[in-house]
């Protein structure tokens, strides 16, 4: 599996800058908005799931949106949705729970993962927040590096408009 070091490597030979924010460690949406309060740009929730026929799906989105499973399965064209296990967790983006990140794309060499992107990222760009898979520390790039990060990954992306 690949480590942050790694990660931070290839964001080298790709030209993708990154801020590091250092925090305690973060497992909730809440404890994130408290640690990085005062980190600009979007701050990001991610769900990583699976649904009825073992197709993963990375969902990737701002930290105050509600998403209804339901209403997921029909925006993403889905079968039945649930949360992936924390062994598939750590088998496809080598985190632990707490630490779910579209950044772990690096550890899916087989580019099993569909990534679920907010629209809104894109129509109002600004810095994106994640955790470097690991949850004590969140960096922060530019959509367009995120853009090369994921193209680079080679994983199928749809954007979806999620209403707030």
């Amino acid at each position: 599996m690949k480590t942050t070091k790694d990660l931070y490597e290839l964001f080298q030979r790709l030209g993708i800058n990154k801020i590091e924010y250092l925090h305690e460690p973060i497992y909730t949406v809440e404890q994130a908005k408290k640690a990085c309060c005062a980190v600009p740009g979007w701050h990001i929730k991610n769900l990583f799931l699976k649904d009825h026929k073992d197709k993963l799906w990375l969902v990737v989105i701002d930290e105050d949106k509600v998403i209804r499973i339901k209403n997921l399965e029909k925006l993403i064209n889905s079968g039945r949705l649930h949360f992936a296990s924390t062994d598939t967790l750590r088998k496809y983006l080598g985190v632990e729970p707490g630490g779910v990140t579209p950044l772990g794309l690096i550890n899916d060499l087989n580019h099993e993962i569909t990534v679920v992107l907010d629209k809104e990222f894109f129509d109002k760009p600004q810095q994106l927040n994640f955790h470097p898979l690991r949850n004590d520390a969140t960096i922060g790039i530019s959509v367009n590096d995120f853009e090369k990060f994921i193209k680079h990954c080679g994983n199928h992306v749809v954007t979806v408009n999620f209403k707030s």
